[in-house]
Protein backbone atom coordinates (compact mmCIF):
# COMPACT_ATOMS: atom_id res chain seq x y z
CA UNK A 1 0.00 0.00 0.00
CA UNK A 2 1.57 3.59 -0.90
CA UNK A 3 2.45 5.35 1.97
CA UNK A 4 0.27 7.94 1.60
CA UNK A 5 -2.69 5.98 1.71
CA UNK A 6 -1.92 4.34 4.91
CA UNK A 7 -3.13 6.72 7.57
CA UNK A 8 -6.52 7.59 6.07
CA UNK A 9 -6.84 3.71 5.89
CA UNK A 10 -6.65 2.63 8.79
CA UNK A 11 -8.24 5.77 10.28
CA UNK A 12 -11.22 4.93 7.77
CA UNK A 13 -10.99 1.34 9.57
CA UNK A 14 -11.07 2.59 13.09
CA UNK A 15 -14.64 4.50 12.79
CA UNK A 16 -16.45 1.82 10.99
CA UNK A 17 -14.86 -0.58 14.12
CA UNK A 18 -17.14 -1.60 16.76
CA UNK A 19 -16.56 -0.47 20.52
CA UNK A 20 -14.69 -3.57 22.28
CA UNK A 21 -12.82 -4.42 18.56
CA UNK A 22 -9.68 -3.63 17.66
CA UNK A 23 -7.05 -3.44 14.92
CA UNK A 24 -4.23 -5.61 14.67
CA UNK A 25 -1.46 -3.77 12.80
CA UNK A 26 1.53 -5.09 11.31
CA UNK A 27 4.41 -3.23 10.22
CA UNK A 28 7.67 -2.94 8.81
CA UNK A 29 8.50 -0.26 11.01
CA UNK A 30 7.95 1.24 14.65
CA UNK A 31 4.20 3.07 13.59
CA UNK A 32 5.06 5.59 16.66
CA UNK A 33 3.79 8.48 14.59
CA UNK A 34 0.35 6.70 14.41
CA UNK A 35 0.29 6.68 17.88
CA UNK A 36 0.76 10.29 17.84
CA UNK A 37 -2.35 11.00 15.58
CA UNK A 38 -4.40 8.66 17.20
CA UNK A 39 -3.41 10.30 20.91
CA UNK A 40 -4.01 13.60 19.25
CA UNK A 41 -7.58 12.95 17.35
CA UNK A 42 -8.76 9.45 19.78
CA UNK A 43 -7.72 10.92 23.10
CA UNK A 44 -9.66 8.30 25.54
CA UNK A 45 -11.28 5.68 22.82
CA UNK A 46 -8.16 3.79 22.09
CA UNK A 47 -5.45 1.14 23.82
CA UNK A 48 -2.60 1.07 21.95
CA UNK A 49 -0.40 -2.29 22.51
CA UNK A 50 2.92 -3.58 21.01
CA UNK A 51 2.62 -7.20 20.57
CA UNK A 52 6.56 -7.15 18.84
CA UNK A 53 8.55 -4.45 18.40
CA UNK A 54 10.86 -4.67 15.48
CA UNK A 55 13.38 -5.01 14.82
CA UNK A 56 11.68 -5.98 11.35
CA UNK A 57 8.36 -6.46 12.39
CA UNK A 58 6.41 -4.46 14.92
CA UNK A 59 2.64 -5.62 15.52
CA UNK A 60 0.14 -3.38 17.65
CA UNK A 61 -3.29 -4.13 18.88
CA UNK A 62 -4.99 -0.93 18.74
CA UNK A 63 -8.15 -1.43 20.50
CA UNK A 64 -11.48 0.81 20.87
CA UNK A 65 -13.88 1.88 23.62
CA UNK A 66 -13.54 3.92 26.73
CA UNK A 67 -9.99 3.88 28.22
CA UNK A 68 -8.35 6.12 30.67
CA UNK A 69 -4.88 4.67 30.30
CA UNK A 70 -3.79 4.42 26.58
CA UNK A 71 -1.38 1.29 27.53
CA UNK A 72 1.83 2.65 25.44
CA UNK A 73 2.90 6.13 26.06
CA UNK A 74 6.02 7.02 24.55
CA UNK A 75 9.21 7.99 26.33
CA UNK A 76 9.63 11.43 26.64
CA UNK A 77 12.77 12.80 24.27
CA UNK A 78 15.01 14.52 25.83
CA UNK A 79 15.35 17.81 24.60
CA UNK A 80 18.35 19.05 22.31
CA UNK A 81 20.85 21.56 23.14
CA UNK A 82 19.92 24.36 20.16
CA UNK A 83 22.32 27.49 20.26
CA UNK A 84 20.29 30.54 20.48
CA UNK A 85 22.04 32.66 17.43
CA UNK A 86 23.27 36.08 17.87
CA UNK A 87 21.09 39.15 16.96
CA UNK A 88 22.86 40.36 14.06
CA UNK A 89 23.10 44.14 14.10
CA UNK A 90 21.31 45.86 10.94
CA UNK A 91 22.85 48.89 9.65
CA UNK A 92 20.69 51.06 7.70
CA UNK A 93 22.95 53.03 4.87
CA UNK A 94 21.40 56.32 2.94
CA UNK A 95 18.40 55.65 5.00
CA UNK A 96 14.92 56.64 2.66
CA UNK A 97 12.73 59.32 3.68
CA UNK A 98 9.46 59.34 2.67
CA UNK A 99 6.71 62.00 3.34
CA UNK A 100 3.04 60.90 2.22
CA UNK A 101 1.74 64.31 3.54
Amino acid sequence: MPPRERHPKIFGMWTELASGAAILLVNDHDPVPLYYQFACEYTGTFRWEYLEQGPDIFRVRISKGDFVDPGFVPAARPKQSCSTPKAVPIEFVNPLDLDTL
